[in-house]
């Protein structure tokens, strides 16, 4: 599950990721008896094609909002917005690193890849086969045009 700002920026949800499935909750302020009360609303869920194996979000330059970056076995990795237009999810790119030099080797691997964002949205880093790194920059059009 990660916080992030998937609607628009400014007002943070959270998104947790069931298998093939993510769901989106929205905090929602009510009046209390002593107060009041926040819980969490639902408000949408997305089908994806794999099983997510972690997720973590940043902000592009020049975004409205936050993306999401989705990764899958065995070395896959999603980059995936709100579109407001739609009122669905998009994707901003797609990225495989399951190529023969980066398995060593290795036809099944138990780790599955991770993802992780710098605190200032510059780099994304994605553990791949349990022991190698890709770095992505995270200028979005240098992500949209990046093959791999």
């Amino acid at each position: 599950a990660v916080q992030c700002g998937f609607f628009k920026a400014r007002e943070k949800c959270l998104v947790v990721s069931l298998g093939s499935v993510i769901k989106v909750y929205a905090p929602r302020t009510q009046p209390h008896e002593q107060g009041t009360r926040t819980t969490l609303e639902w408000r949408a869920t997305y089908p994806l094609a794999g099983e997510v194996q972690s997720m973590t979000a940043a902000c592009l330059p020049g975004a409205a909002r936050e993306c999401l970056f989705l990764t899958f076995m065995d070395a896959k990795l999603a980059v995936v917005e709100y579109n407001p237009g739609k009122n669905d999810i998009q994707t901003v790119s797609l990225h495989h690193f399951e190529d023969v030099s980066s398995r060593d080797g290795l036809y099944q691997t138990t780790a599955p890849p991770r993802v992780l964002v710098d605190p200032s949205s510059r780099l994304a880093a994605m553990t791949i086969f349990g022991r190698k790194l890709v770095v992505l920059s995270l200028d979005k059009d240098e992500i949209a045009n990046t093959e791999g």
